[in-house]
């Protein structure tokens, strides 16, 4: 009789690996059933690594530093910091800091590292601070290996700080464009960033190099939300000019503002010199700008293909169809190319638009970025996740039925367009 450890190594590794993709929190039990399948495991068990960040000396994050400085089989870190510790960095707490020396330690340790993300998603609130010239040295101690690179800070990075970033070394774009030569995927969403976020590829004294930036998104305001709650700005500071505190309080005023049109214009200057031969789509990105009334459009800018595509949209009040908020305070209606109407909140849209650079989070939490080959040469909307047209008529009848009042009206009859950059 044959057993399932008889089989050579090469095949049990192979079953190890079909059982890590499809049900990935099965590893570590099939590591417990015997010493080889331990060790055929344990490679994939820390091949992709989430970190919750807390302060105590017994914290996963602790435990980790301690057992896994150096090792060679770490291909991503995801940084997810506890309030506790963001909060802090506010006050500057000592341990904190000590954390900080270690983490910045082991990560720099860890030589095939090439995917990390620090991505908050609704972790944040009044008590929250990340400060800018943490995350510097956070990203200054990632690896030359580093292929892929997210940084969302819902921006809180920089909301108790009222000066411009003057010290070298605790300028985050300045961090951020060291590692731009080698990177192929960048997501940004701070609070402020600068020019200098690609002075790593343009201010060489052999000339400039040439990126491996295949995909680039790039937040150029907050959301509704953490407006709301935190009284933050609603656009993207610029690194290079102060904050003024009182218009945090106020949350309005953009005289700090980095302008679209100033990081468009360089990216723009960039992708004209040659600098992006691989560059498939950057897109900036700003709610804001794109739709501040009940109708408009949502503008998709792409430095790669030189396109800014309009989609039309419009904002709904229909309590009726709850379940399309998930979470958003307003329905939008949006209209692709071939004139198709679809509903969905504030998140589900976003989603729609940006799919194309939009990076996946797994079950388990690890963060993977944008992979794939693209449909089209132009940004395409992406409607799984959105309700159409014909499905809220069928709704509406029903509702009507009941003794309900109409609650859609049809929008102009127009659909969504492309139109070229022209450099200013």
């Amino acid at each position: 009789m044959t057993w399932l450890t008889d089989l050579p190594d090469e095949l049990l590794g192979d079953i190890v690996e079909r059982v890590h993709a499809a049900i990935p929190n099965a590893l570590p039990k099939l590591a417990l059933t015997c010493r080889r399948f331990q060790r055929l495991a344990h490679p994939l068990q820390w091949e992709h690594v989430v970190l919750p960040w807390r302060l105590n000396k017994k914290a996963p994050i602790a435990r980790f530093i301690e057992a896994h400085s150096g090792n060679k089989n770490i291909r991503s870190v995801r940084l997810r910091p506890q309030r506790a510790v963001m909060n802090a960095f506010r006050v500057g707490m000592k341990n904190a800091f000590d954390h900080l020396d270690a983490l910045c330690s082991c990560l720099s340790s860890l030589e095939r590292l090439d995917t990390f993300s620090i991505f908050l998603d609704d972790q944040v609130d009044l008590r929250c601070y990340v400060p800018g010239p943490v995350l510097a040295r956070i990203v200054r101690a990632l690896p030359p290996s580093l292929l892929h690179l997210e940084l969302d800070t819902e921006c809180i990075d920089r909301i108790y700080e009222d000066k411009p970033v003057s010290d070298h070394n605790d300028h985050l774009c300045l961090a951020i464009s060291d590692h731009m030569p080698r990177l192929q995927s960048l997501r940004l969403r701070l609070s402020c960033i600068c020019l200098n976020l690609f002075h790593g590829l343009s201010a060489k004294s052999e000339g400039p190099l040439r990126s491996n930036l295949r995909r680039i998104f790039i937040r150029l305001d907050t959301s509704p939300d953490i407006e709301r709650t935190l009284a933050v700005c609603e656009a993207v500071g610029d690194c290079e000019l102060p904050l003024d505190k009182h218009v945090y309080a106020t949350a309005r005023g953009d005289h700090s503002a980095l302008s679209q049109e100033k990081i468009l214009n360089h990216l723009l200057d960039l992708e004209s010199s040659g600098i992006f031969p691989k560059l498939e789509r950057c897109i900036l990105w700003s709610w804001r700008s794109d739709f501040s009334r009940q109708s408009g459009f949502a503008h998709v800018r792409d430095i790669a293909t030189r396109t800014i595509t309009l989609y039309p949209q419009m904002r709904k009040d229909m309590m009726d169809l709850k379940e399309m908020h998930s979470g958003d305070h307003e329905v939008l209606i949006l209209r692709n190319h071939e004139g198709d109407d679809f509903f969905g909140g504030r998140r589900m849209m976003e989603s729609a638009l940006l799919h194309e650079v939009s990076w996946t989070e797994d079950q388990n939490g690890i963060r993977r970025p944008p992979m794939g080959k693209l449909r089209s040469r132009t940004t395409h909307l992406c409607t799984d996740g959105l309700v159409s047209l014909e499905c809220v008529q069928e709704r509406e009848a029903e509702h009507i039925r009941q003794g309900g009042e109409p609650y859609l009206r049809h929008s102009e009859a127009f659909a969504a367009s492309t139109i070229g950059i022209k450099q200013m």
